[in-house]
């Protein structure tokens, strides 16, 4: 087809590659991604013979109909991109059509596998708004209604046949014979297909002449059924039959024929059944839409179906009559004659996380309110808590008595396993205790016997850094305070403690090094050390800032973590500093940090030069994980470089890192993106101080021949030395564990499988001497 745009269309031959998509699984093998995402907000919904498609702006599930389970598609499980804008179910070709903000195009198949199209998302003559807003299917043709205009796709030959641009954005698109309907927010447009429709001057607005009444208007759907085109023009839903447009008429509750359909509510959203014998429609955009119309065609009657709270999105109706709502405010919805029942998926309440603390039983808790680190933003998100598969939510609303509970920007936490409790720190309203059993306690500087305080010239109690020292005392970032560090310590006594004017109040997220010194992060800046002396005496503390006259690399801290040898690694918007030499003079002789030069590529460089490092995380091995604006590095203790991972070369949601934190027991990596949090299981664990059968383990154990995953060797000694053997004693593999964990991946030293058996795992001291802890089946 011939374009006459000058604009380079973006047609050509799609090369499908299915990629699998499956359901996802609560266990995580090593080196393996899963996706941790809300699925409350729905926006789209698609009928498909045997289940129901729900979109998120994140992701998808899918409601199988014979038993309402329930799969997941993401990154992980082979989907493209994420940022859903609509989905459409082809039936003609059993596809789904996954649409995307940034112009991406997914289409998902019925074994499950994905093939991905990209052209709209990669050409840069478009320019940026690209979404995709809409998606209709006329057997191998679909029409994809954009920013920019209309683009039609061939499933039949993997190819794009026609690309018009418009200057106004189209909402969506329909079909009758060979006239082409575009919805837009200028009025509805008609094309006919013997003309050139490449050229937007040759599509007619239709207005006055073809009976509307009015000439501008805004249009925001558009739909074909039984041979006639139903549009909406501002508030009132018309219909186009032998070039006419004339007003929808119905019979109202007396029985009488009326003229109008009016819905009171501008634009809404078309649906119908796989009948076609109804127009279902959802009133209102920008409106808490919580009613669907009925309206039949032949009878011309309609009915209202209410859904109170509900804040609809989309709908669709299946062959039994039920109803599938999409919505978002309590996600997907299946109403049937006998009532509505909510969809509910698990996954945090919200995509935000600001803040995570994972507890030695592998509990992780998170926080999601917004932060600046200047105002308050009267966020009501909450915590949420992942524990065993399963996720809750915590808020005023979930919380037992939280009517009565004021806290609000949920931006801190901290787990304490030794007292079975996690502690919130808000930037309104203090720490928030929870216990185990739900209940709480609201500790701000009106509690009697703490010595929180208020922020000066405020009334907030603002809480941005908590830790654990070795003894069980919580350390307190209060920043803006008079008194801006505090400690609650393990016989729940408070003691606070002053900060010299010159180093400023404003302190955030503390780390606790190998001489017990508390770091601290300056919100203004720099870094700042603290030594409390003596607990209970007063005037023996110690302090000293650390800036760029101690090699840091910028005075834009982000971030700092203690290692496993007690070592400080800060995160700076211009890399790493790594301070390993601070001895216990440091506030007579200051100290200076280390900027390793690496050699990548024969190019030699300070590590990480130029990264914005906003979060790093110690594992099991004592690596560092490293989230920056460009995705996550893994670095071993060499300074190397053992994974890169972004959006393009992983499932990682988004290159832009929040947080991360790592489940010392599994080695899971949990990293929050601005899109939302995903989890990859490394390969480095806490180790064990004693060799222990009972907590030594191999996973998968047997080895069966369809798996050609790694084997794990978990529970082991830290960095032990690990043999493997064959049934006769013979070795087949040797290696070091990675803290207490050490991988094999069932091979022998000359890279080929072992035989069918049972192998031995033993440990080495460092004498020499083996110890049999477990055993693994090989089956091949």
């Amino acid at each position: 087809m011939q374009n006459m745009n000058p604009i380079p269309f973006f047609c050509y031959l799609l090369v499908f590659t299915w990629v699998a998509s499956t359901a996802q699984t609560p266990l995580q093998s090593v080196q393996q991604w899963q996706t941790h995402l809300p699925y409350t907000r729905a926006i789209s919904v698609a009928n498909a013979p045997n289940a129901i498609f729900y979109a998120t702006d994140l992701a998808l599930f899918e409601v199988v109909k014979k038993d309402q389970s329930i799969r997941y598609h993401n990154k992980v499980t082979g989907l493209n991109d994420v940022g859903v804008s609509t989905i459409a179910y082809n039936t003609s070709y059993d596809l789904l059509v996954v649409a995307y903000k940034n112009g991406n195009i997914d289409l998902l198949n019925a074994l499950g596998q994905v093939a991905n199209l990209p052209a709209i998302k990669q050409n840069s003559n478009i320019g940026i708004q690209k979404e995709i807003n809409h998606i209709y299917c006329d057997s191998n043709l679909v029409y994809l209604s954009c920013d920019f205009g209309l683009v039609v796709l061939d499933v039949e030959i993997g190819e794009f046949t026609q690309n018009t641009f418009t200057p106004m954005p189209v909402n969506a698109s329909t079909r009758l014979n060979d006239k082409l309907f575009i919805a837009t927010p200028e009025g509805i447009y008609v094309g006919d297909q013997s003309f050139n429709l490449l050229d937007f001057s040759n599509w007619e607005l239709q207005g006055m002449a073809q009976g509307l009444g009015t000439n501008f208007y805004d249009a925001e759907t558009c739909m074909t059924l039984k041979g006639r085109v139903y549009g909406d023009i501002n508030d009132t839903v018309m219909v186009y039959e032998n070039g006419i447009w004339q007003h929808l008429s119905y019979i109202d509750d007396n029985g009488r024929s009326r003229d109008t359909f009016t819905t009171g509510k501008p634009h809404g959203v078309f649906a119908t059944d796989p009948s076609q014998e109804h127009l279902y429609i959802v009133p209102g955009k920008n409106y808490f839409r919580d009613f669907v119309i009925t309206y039949e065609l032949n009878s011309k009657q309609y009915s209202y179906r209410g859904f109170p709270g509900y804040s609809i999105q989309d709908v669709a109706v299946d062959e039994a009559n039920n109803y599938w709502i999409a919505d978002l405010s309590s996600g997907a919805s299946k109403a049937t004659s006998d009532g509505t029942t909510i969809l509910a998926p698990g996954g945090p309440a919200n995509r935000k996380i600001t803040d995570m603390s994972v507890s030695n039983d592998g509990t992780l808790w998170c926080v999601g309110s917004l932060l600046n680190e200047k105002h308050a933003q009267f966020d009501p998100t909450g915590a949420y808590r992942y524990e065993a598969g399963r996720w809750s939510n915590y808020n005023q609303s979930t919380l037992e008595d939280g009517a009565s509970l004021e806290f609000l920007d949920y931006v801190r936490v901290k787990v304490d396993d030794n007292r079975n409790k996690a502690y919130i720190g808000s930037f309104m309203h203090g720490i928030l205790e929870l216990n185990e059993d739900g209940t709480w306690t609201k500790y701000d500087h009106n509690s009697p016997g703490v010595t929180l305080q208020q922020a000066v010239g405020d009334v907030t109690t603002r809480i941005l850094g908590l830790e654990l020292d070795a003894d069980g005392n919580l350390w307190i970032a209060n920043t803006s305070a008079d008194f801006p560090i505090s400690v609650l310590r393990t016989d729940g006594t408070w003691k606070s403690f002053d900060v010299p004017a010159t180093y400023s109040g404003q302190i955030a997220d503390i780390a606790i090094d190998r001489n017990g010194y508390k770091w601290f992060r300056q919100t203004t800046g720099n870094v700042m050390v603290f030594d409390e002396g003596e607990m209970d005496v007063n005037g023996d503390e110690h302090y000293i800032q650390i800036t760029t006259s101690n090699n840091l690399p910028s005075s834009q801290v982000n971030c700092l973590v203690a290692d496993r040898n007690g070592i400080i690694w800060v995160g700076t918007d211009d890399g790493v500093a790594i301070f390993s030499n601070c001895r216990q003079d440091i506030f007579q002789n200051s100290c200076t940090a280390e900027r390793p030069v690496i050699n990548p590529d024969d190019f030699n460089g300070r590590l990480l030069e130029a990264e914005n490092v906003k979060t790093i995380a110690v594992d099991g091995g004592n690596r560092k994980w490293v989230g920056t604006d460009n995705g996550v590095f893994l670095l071993n203790q060499d300074y190397e470089q053992v994974y890169f991972f972004d959006e393009e070369n992983s499932p990682l949601l988004d290159n832009q890192i929040i947080k991360i934190v790592i489940d010392p027991q599994t080695g899971l990596v949990y990293m929050a993106t601005e899109q939302g949090l995903i989890s990859f299981r490394g390969v480095a664990t806490e180790g064990r101080l004693v060799a222990s059968k009972e907590k030594a383990y191999v996973f998968p154990n047997p080895v069966r021949p369809n798996y050609e995953g790694p084997i794990t060797v978990t529970g082991l000694v830290e960095n032990v030395n690990v043999k493997i053997t064959d049934a006769s004693g013979r070795l087949v593999y040797e290696n070091e564990a990675l803290g207490g964990q050490m991988i094999w991946n069932g091979s022998d030293y000359n890279g080929k499988r072992v035989s069918s058996g049972v192998y031995m795992v033993f440990t080495v001291d460092d004498m020499g001497r083996e110890k049999l802890l477990t055993k693994v089946a090989v089956i091949n």
